[in-house]
């Protein structure tokens, strides 16, 4: 992929998900340095990527050893060329070196996809968690999306939120699309999966908070 390439899947992605240009880019640096581990840079130690999302230029670097003589040069360098990058160098040393992305080579990019998706559904989660981690104990509006069993889920914007039977007002029933005041009691993260994010229709605070809204002096502290 070129500069130009990368730039426009850093915005896709961006737009798509929703997420900042610079976790997008940090997720395909990290897809990088997970298909170089399965080409043919695996031969080197430690690669690493540097994505900016503004211009698609992309870097790479890999750790090389110094030698006075180099008999391979996918994991040695010189000490004449290892100078060049870090005076104080000796041999023996390992340096990072900075190498071509077009080494990675066709198969590494479709590695680097199939990491990508992962990579930025980690992050989308990380994103539902952060938001809505903060936001227990506030009151939200939910649409109702499906039973299943006797709870209930519902969507809040991009993630979904258990309502649990217990917490739902008794022969309470309430139909797709529905639009409903809940609790956000609890976010937890799971792994692999998105967050497990809990809301009720009967805690105490759900009652308080709702009346608080209807009333704004007693929000204030006015009565």
């Amino acid at each position: 992929m070129n500069a130009n390439e990368l730039k426009a899947l850093v915005q896709y992605y961006a737009k798509e998900r929703e997420l900042d240009l610079q976790v997008v880019a940090k997720a395909i640096e990290d897809s990088i340095v997970a298909a170089a581990r399965k080409s043919s840079l695996s031969q080197f130690k430690e690669p690493r990527a540097q994505l900016d999302p503004t211009t698609g230029v992309l870097h790479l670097w890999v750790k090389k050893t110094v030698v006075s003589t180099v008999t391979s040069a996918r994991t040695q360098i010189s000490l004449r060329d290892a100078k060049k990058i870090n005076k104080d160098v000796a041999v023996g040393d390992e340096i990072e070196v900075e190498v071509d992305p077009a080494v990675l080579g066709h198969l590494a990019i479709a590695n680097m996809k199939q990491f990508l998706i992962q990579k930025l559904r980690e992050a989308e989660r990380n994103k539902i968690y952060n938001e809505w981690h903060d936001r227990v104990g506030e009151v939200v509006t939910a649409t109702v999306q499906r039973y299943e069993h006797r709870d209930l889920i519902v969507q809040l914007g991009r993630a979904e939120a258990l309502l649990p039977a217990k917490e739902l007002p008794p022969n309470a029933r309430y139909r797709q699309g529905d639009k409903i005041k809940v609790l956000v009691t609890r976010v937890e993260k799971r792994d692999g999966h998105g967050p497990m994010i809990t809301v009720s229709r009967t805690h105490p605070e759900l009652v308080v908070k709702l009346f608080e809204q209807e009333v704004p002096e007693v929000a204030d502290g006015a009565v």
